[in-house]
């Protein structure tokens, strides 16, 4: 793998791109649709490409904050939006015809244009820390998620019986029996508190501890015998954790592992993305889906998998997002926030389900199993109030992806990859989850992660070393242990 020193561009040429793209896309649709009767306005589009415009003006202004390269929050987030929303959005939209909500596009012009103004007006982000001089506590809370991952995988696996990895390997069930398999891989266990935490461990802590360790094996001397044990042990937690997501095949969990794998790797080397990394991230991200498509279709069907993962992600994402415009406020009354996890239960309310809800109106054709049809934050902005709705669950977005980056940047080197890994995958998410789930999401959610990072910091950086420094001002300490606070290599 080629990683670059950090030399960013001086312009976020990615997102520039894709975004360039939009606009021209946009505008054709403004100019095919203009002088006719079409159920959404023909300036909606105009203005859709104006807020788009906008954002290009943004990302000229800020450009530090939209560096797909160095994984800036931002910039990944909007080029995920745009690439899998909004270009291959018009032609959904009028699929669907006068069903959508008229204001449907007026609302996304606005959403976008409320994103610019919170992007406008960011400061620069502040330097990485130096690393460490020691890192024993943080590794003490690594192998401490990788022990709990190992004590509860028997337990598991013993609970599924049946595993679906074996079922697809030998061709012993249709998708739809290992799509079934899968949803109820974790319902078939009893206990909640067991259940909730074998999906916390699969879905975070098990990728927070895999991040850890690629960067601390990153950032270990070259040639040592350190540096060769680390290397070995973070590749057993890669297995472990891959092993996690094989066991009832999901494919996103083998994607996300990928990305953090990636992004942990450059970020600790201090460098930035190559056009080959990416070609590498991106290849093994849809390796697995690729080759569970291609078992599905049977063989001879490689265009078929290649065009089934095409539409997962270039028409899925979008289709979906149309459907909370479908169902609002046609099928449903606009929710009012009650979609956001928990907090109606604050006021004796019960929590709207809202992607349960669309997926049972659109999709549940199957009683063997129930699922989600999960959307952006720009849909559930709509779902919960229209207009408005999408301009406040974009300026929570805009801020949420500015607050997540500054505190990334100010956290240990090790712990800054680790967590920038997973936030990577949090921002891609951005397309099929709402913020609320994704950054903002509580108990299991990426937050606790960051509060428990900044717990151990804290208690580490404030306890254990001042704790080391006080006992080294004894002259007699000091020469008994000089080698004990040698600091480790830093970039």
């Amino acid at each position: 793998m080629i990683i670059r020193r950090e030399t960013a561009p001086n312009l976020p040429r990615v997102l520039l791109v894709v975004l360039s793209i939009a606009v021209i896309r946009h505008l054709v649709e403004f100019a095919i649709r203009v002088g006719q009767p079409t159920h959404v306005p023909a300036f909606h589009w105009a203005l859709l490409a104006a807020s788009e415009m906008f954002l290009i003006a943004v990302a000229v202004h800020r450009p530090w904050l939209f560096y797909v390269r160095t994984f800036r929050l931002p910039g990944v987030a909007l080029t995920a939006v745009t690439a899998m929303l909004l270009i291959p959005f018009p032609p959904i939209v009028h699929a669907y015809g006068d069903r959508v909500a008229s204001d449907m596009v007026l609302g996304l012009a606005c959403g976008l244009a409320a994103m610019g103004a919170i992007f406008w007006f960011s400061l620069a982000p502040t330097p990485p820390p130096a690393a460490a001089a020691t890192n024993e506590g943080s590794r003490l809370a690594t192998w401490m998620i990788v022990g709990l991952a190992l004590a509860i995988l028997p337990i598991w696996i013993a609970t599924i019986g049946s595993l679906p990895i074996a079922q697809l390997i030998t061709g012993s069930a249709t998708g739809v029996d290992i799509a079934a398999a899968r949803s109820q891989a974790l319902k078939e266990i009893g206990s909640a508190p067991l259940r909730l935490l074998i999906g916390a461990i699969r879905n975070l802590y098990l990728f927070l501890a895999t991040g850890w360790l690629i960067a601390d094996w990153r950032m270990s001397e070259r040639g040592s015998r350190v540096r060769f044990l680390r290397g070995l042990a973070a590749a057993s937690v890669v297995g472990l954790a891959a092993f996690y997501a094989l066991v009832t095949t999901e494919r996103a969990l083998l994607g996300h592992l990928t990305v953090i794998v990636i992004v942990a790797m450059v970020t600790a080397a201090g460098g930035q993305m190559t056009s080959r990394t990416m070609g590498l991230a991106v290849g093994g991200a849809l390796s697995f889906p690729f080759l569970f498509a291609l078992l599905n279709l049977g063989s001879g069907a490689f265009g078929g998998a290649i065009n089934s993962i095409q539409r997962r992600i270039f028409f899925v994402p979008a289709d979906v997002m149309t459907l909370h415009f479908v169902a609002f406020p046609a099928r449903n009354d606009f929710l009012h926030g009650a979609s956001i996890p928990k907090v109606s239960r604050l006021w004796g309310a019960e929590t709207f389900d809202l992607s349960r809800f669309i997926f049972e109106s659109f999709f549940g054709r199957n009683d063997a199993f129930q699922g989600n049809a999960n959307s952006s934050f720009l849909a559930v902005g709509w779902a919960n109030g229209g207009v408005i709705g999408v301009v406040i669950w974009s300026l929570i977005a805009a801020a949420a992806l500015l607050w997540m980056e500054r505190l990334i940047s100010r956290l240990p080197m090790r712990w800054s990859a680790a967590l920038r890994g997973l936030a990577v995958v949090q921002a891609l998410l951005f397309t099929s989850s709402d913020i609320f789930r994704s950054l903002l999401g509580f108990a299991p959610g990426f937050l606790d992660l960051v509060v428990i990072v900044m717990v151990v910091t804290f208690f580490h950086e404030r306890v254990v070393v001042r704790a080391d420094l006080a006992l080294a001002s004894r002259p007699h300490f000091f020469h008994r242990n000089r080698l004990h606070l040698e600091p480790e290599r830093t970039r």
